[in-house]
């Protein structure tokens, strides 16, 4: 995802951090112009990221670092906030307009960041400074890391910094400076078939071409998360990833989130664990799911009305929100009004699938709606007979083994 760079933003240099606390440091922008303690606590941050600088700085030979350079980061990010309108019900029953007192946002910094790998964890980017002209510089500037999604390894970026946590900083891509080797794979952004893609954290790999995405996945399995079993095993090769006949419109099952507050439903924010990026239709999902995410939505949005007519001392305690399942189902089922259902919404509820190996052959399954099954049915063949010959193999394998050179063989 390639973007023009913001005319009214500038790159940034490290500003002091005299303001820094022992629990914490200032966030600047608080209340009233005046800075706000923000502290950043390792609870927060995300175990896997973590994980992932730790394997970094081993492969990049820095030492692991003490938690006081997790908490200082190298640049202060401006505290964001926004107008909000909110209905205020009176005691006469008249509804007013109330808007809250909103700070002026500042622009936030714009850094120049070179892209070291993409996580496997979330697809993220993970980079570190690249150094401008001007030296000035954090004492740990060389070494905090950034995660930018939609980046790719050895891309310089101009990235706009979102948010601080433990050890790492979040942020947006802007600008593109300098492209890669593996620049090449990219695809236009016209030609992104999502229209949600870089607000939903759903898919990561969509500006990549689909074989690119294929490769990206088997590196993921053979050099980082199972290379230290392989490397003890060499006897193990890790076959290539099985591609789907369908790039898109063929997941079977989605559980969107909620927000009782923005009444948005959809995924959480690539930027924000804390914000739902309302979606009216999954790319990757099923014609039958995508029914089913527009009856969610119906039902929701009904339900939300209702709640508008209680009166508000009557009205129980609403919960910050959820998460809904969506299912696709075979419509040869029927329920028990003997209706045929295209879709299944509750966990509980029986859904069919069917498995056609050809020649006539066709399997036929029954699970809850809730329990894990394959969810893409263009590749369950493929799948299937894959693991089928290896329980061929193993049968063979034992009926004419010896057990003691079976034993030596496992």
């Amino acid at each position: 995802m390639e973007t023009k760079a913001q005319e009214s933003v500038s790159v940034s240099e490290p500003v002091s951090l005299s303001g820094q606390a022992e629990s914490g440091i200032l966030r600047k922008g608080g209340k009233k112009g005046k800075d706000r303690k923000f502290v950043i606590k390792k609870k927060f941050a995300n175990e896997n990221i973590l994980n992932e600088i730790a394997k970094l700085n081993k492969a990049r030979g820095v030492l692991q670092m003490q938690d006081e350079w997790f908490r200082t980061p190298p640049f202060l990010i401006p505290f964001k906030s926004r107008k909000r309108k909110e209905q205020d019900t009176q005691d006469n029953g008249e509804e007013q307009q109330v808007e809250k007192e909103a700070e002026e946002e500042e622009a936030k910094p714009v850094v120049k960041v070179r892209i070291l790998k993409v996580m496997s964890c979330n697809g993220f980017g993970i980079g570190i400074h690249e150094p401008t002209e001007d030296k000035s510089t954090h004492e740990n500037k060389k070494d905090w890391y950034f995660l930018v999604p939609f980046t790719l390894p050895n891309e310089i970026v101009m990235v706009e910094l979102v948010e601080n946590s433990w050890g790492y900083t979040i942020g947006k891509l802007v600008e593109i400076v300098e492209k890669s080797s593996e620049s090449e794979s990219r695809i236009a952004p016209q030609d992104i078939v999502c229209k949600y893609f870089g607000q939903c954290s759903g898919c990561q790999l969509q500006m990549l071409d689909y074989q690119h995405q294929l490769e990206f996945k088997w590196n993921v399995v053979a050099n980082e998360e199972f290379a230290e079993i392989l490397n003890k095993f060499p006897q193990i090769k890790v076959n290539k990833v099985i591609g789907s006949p369908n790039q898109f419109e063929y997941r079977t099952k989605i559980t969107p989130h909620y927000n009782n507050r923005d009444h948005d439903i959809g995924f959480n924010s690539v930027y924000s664990k804390y914000r739902i990026v309302d979606i009216e239709e999954c790319a990757i999902a099923t014609k039958n799911v995508n029914m089913g995410l527009k009856e969610i939505r119906r039902i929701k949005a009904s339900e939300d009305a209702e709640e508008k007519d209680v009166d508000k001392n009557k009205k129980k305690k609403k919960s910050r929100g959820g998460t809904y399942l969506i299912r696709d189902n075979v419509v040869d089922s029927t329920d028990e009004q003997g209706e045929q259902r295209e879709y299944i919404l509750e966990h509980n509820q029986i859904c069919n699938e069917r498995l056609e190996f050809g020649n006539g052959m066709v399997a036929k399954f029954e699970f809850k709606a809730s329990e894990f099954f394959q969810n893409n049915r263009t590749t369950q063949w493929s799948i299937w007979w894959t693991h089928i010959a290896e329980l061929d193999c193993l049968l063979y394998v034992c009926q004419n083994w010896e057990r003691r050179t079976m034993m030596e063989w496992t």
